[in-house]
């Protein structure tokens, strides 16, 4: 007989398993279920809420804050645009409550304008350090958004995968996700537009399962949330059509259904109208009905002109330019002025230390290879593989005890159509379409299409628009979505110990390690594969690094007793002395001809640089006096190796060699 040793590693994770087993066992009791889910809620909601005081105003916060305060005070929506209002105007509203100083001077509207940003540097100056609590009120009125889109994304998975286990594999992976963690403290529209759409696809699809007016009218008003949150959703315009035409083609003929009928063109008109009438409802019809002909557009998709951003109408001499628009006017021009950035940004693009014009096409394909958790991509690595090795067929939940214990042979892999039990209820809330502890419905390919397929599209539409890469926050709702294909992975953890089992556990584990190891600093999270986050801007720059985050840590550290740098060359949109943050530019570095750096003297030698300007061909610093500066930057001055870092966006550097850069100031 051969004695086989099990390390105490493999045994204290063995012991693991089985304890997450026998909780998974319980889960079904709707008491404990309720409060493990409110307890992982309320976690993401402190985590968030917490992070969300840590950092300083990002590039593009006070922008949208200002743009918020002018919808409410003035009714009107010229600033910003390019997305809709209805995030801003909701971390808005605890600032008007407060009370703030406002500066509207530098507003100017036309073909093209981007006002928000010059109002938005006038906001900080207007309130100077006292601004930072106004984002921290602001930042916690959009908390919610995130944690709708967690409750949905656990209802979803639970129901379509009829595993319990599978509805907190995704909560746990959505709540802690860090790229998810990043953007849902900021009142930014990335958060609200990744949870709106879980929201909407999950009414949409419970809506084609049993189609009921009142499910139609739920999925019609998700779909208003979703498009009001960012324009990346009128996608759904086009794909809800053909997803309804799919699923009424796959419908199985033997099926079953509660209701009697397939969905009808009746209510999916309706679904498809009332986004259209809450999109002007929140606009306050300002400009809806506006002949296509009065429009003043920007990109050359609209103008039909040769170059972008000249002003014109191609419609304007053809029938088409007498049809109304059923649209408010601002939002017409704001996916306007969002297609002429598509068309012609005027930036280069950085991706692995190289700059250039235009982009990649895989750029947002290796963004998340290296920003998603490691133990994440071996969730989807697990989750493929076990799906291959059943011939594509999605995970099944285990049999119950009793039918182990009656030795039943059961495929727990077939894709074959059991018919759903009835619905307790017909609504969003409790009694819907609930998993049973005995009965087990498989999902069919068309219920992961209607999941999947809005990802994939979102996706490629995004990565086909190559002129500029810098943010990519713009694909974070299929990584929302794709998360909730990931919690099927959980269906192994109510199945006898195994490797799977044990594997997934571990898988999760590290995930939930990594993002805890970088919180609340998780805007600049970077995965193992790159070394994480202090090798992250060797990989990415711009919102998935420096976005202007750190500026608190560095002021924290400046009322320590640790010796600081008072040198600081850093980009933004507002000056960081408007938050109370001194800093100073030697004079010695200034002269007529611009700026030049210097190590003449020694005690100058180490200074604080954001990395996006260390990294930057270009880039635009601030001086102490309030003006910007362009400059050019050669990158072998610096050296790092030991320097402090504040947060993971500035970092202290050396410079080595007496090299002189040329800038220009500019007002």
């Amino acid at each position: 007989m051969i004695a086989i040793t099990v390390s105490p590693m493999w045994q204290s994770i063995a012991s693991l398993g089985h304890a997450i087993q026998r909780a998974v066992s319980i889960w079904p009791q709707d008491r404990l279920r309720r409060i493990a889910v409110v307890a992982l809620l309320a976690i993401q909601a402190a985590l968030l809420g917490y992070s969300a005081t840590r950092h300083s105003p990002t590039h593009l916060e006070p922008a949208f804050l200002a743009s918020g305060i002018s919808h409410w005070q003035f009714g009107r929506f010229e600033l910003y645009r390019v997305n809709p209002p209805l995030v801003r105007m909701v971390a808005a509203l605890p600032v008007l409550a407060v009370g703030c100083e406002t500066d509207w001077t530098r507003f100017y509207d036309g073909p093209g304008s981007r006002a928000e940003f010059p109002v938005g540097e006038d906001f900080i100056k207007a309130n100077g350090p006292a601004s930072i609590p106004l984002f921290f009120y602001a930042r916690w009125a959009c908390i919610p958004f995130n944690l709708i889109g967690a409750y949905f994304a656990y209802r979803w998975a639970r129901e379509l995968y009829h595993s319990t286990a599978a509805g907190f594999v995704t909560l746990i992976l959505f709540a802690f996700e860090p790229n998810l963690l990043a953007h849902g403290e900021l009142i930014t529209p990335d958060g609200a537009c990744t949870a709106f759409g879980i929201l909407a696809g999950y009414t949409f699809w419970r809506w084609l399962k049993q189609p009921t007016w009142m499910r139609a009218v739920f999925a019609g008003g998700a779909l208003g949330l979703a498009e009001l949150s960012k324009l990346s959703w009128l996608i759904l315009f086009g794909l809800w059509p053909l997803l309804w035409l799919v699923w009424r083609y796959m419908e199985p003929q033997s099926a079953e259904k509660p209701t009697g009928r397939s969905p009808s063109m009746p209510q999916l008109a309706t679904i498809l109208i009332m986004p259209i009438y809450m999109i002007n409802v929140c606009y306050l019809f300002d400009g809806s009905g506006t002949p296509l002909k009065d429009f003043q557009f920007v990109s050359t998709t609209l103008t039909g002109l040769d170059k972008p951003g000249e002003a014109g109408n191609r419609f304007r001499a053809t029938w088409l330019g007498e049809i109304p628009v059923p649209l408010p006017k601002q939002y017409v021009l704001g996916f306007d002025s969002q297609k002429k950035d598509l068309e012609d940004f005027g930036q280069k693009s950085y991706l692995r230390g190289e700059w250039k014009d235009g982009g990649w096409w895989y750029y947002y394909l290796y963004g998340l290879l290296v920003k998603v958790p490691c133990g994440t991509w071996g969730l989807f690595a697990l989750v493929l593989i076990t799906r291959l090795a059943s011939l594509l067929r999605p995970l099944a939940p285990a049999s119950g005890e009793r039918a182990r214990e009656r030795g039943q042979s059961q495929d727990t892999t077939s894709l074959s159509h059991v018919p759903s039990p009835p619905p307790r209820g017909r609504g969003l809330g409790r009694g819907g379409d609930e998993p049973s502890a005995t009965h087990h419905p498989k999902p069919t390919l068309r219920d992961e299409l209607v999941l999947l397929l809005p990802a994939i599209v979102l996706f490629t539409i995004v990565s086909s628009q190559t002129e500029f890469n810098i943010h990519l926050r713009y694909v974070f709702p299929s990584l929302g979505l794709a998360i909730i294909f990931l919690g099927q992975a959980g269906i192994c953890l109510a199945r006898r110990l195994s490797l799977v089992s044990l594997s997934t556990i571990g898988l999760i584990g590290y995930s939930l390690i990594s993002t805890a190891l970088v919180y609340p600093h998780h805007l600049a999270y970077f995965n193992d594969f790159v070394g994480g986050p202090r090798n992250g801007y060797k990989h990415l720059l711009g919102s998935s690094v420096d976005w202007g985050q750190d500026l608190l840590v560095l002021k924290a550290m400046s009322l320590t007793p640790i010796s600081l740098s008072p040198v600081l060359l850093y980009d933004g949109f507002y000056s960081p002395k408007d938050l109370g943050i001194l800093f100073e530019i030697p004079d010695c570095w200034i002269s007529e001809q611009g700026l030049q750096v210097k190590n003449s003297d020694p005690s100058l030698r180490i200074i604080t640089v954001g990395i996006n300007v260390l990294m930057a061909e270009r880039g635009a610093i601030w001086l102490p006096e309030g003006r910007t500066a362009a400059l050019q930057i050669p990158h072998n001055i610096y050296t790092r190796q030991g320097q402090p870092w504040y947060g993971y966006s500035l970092v202290c550097v050396e410079i080595d060699e007496d090299v002189p850069v040329c800038c220009e100031s500019v007002p």
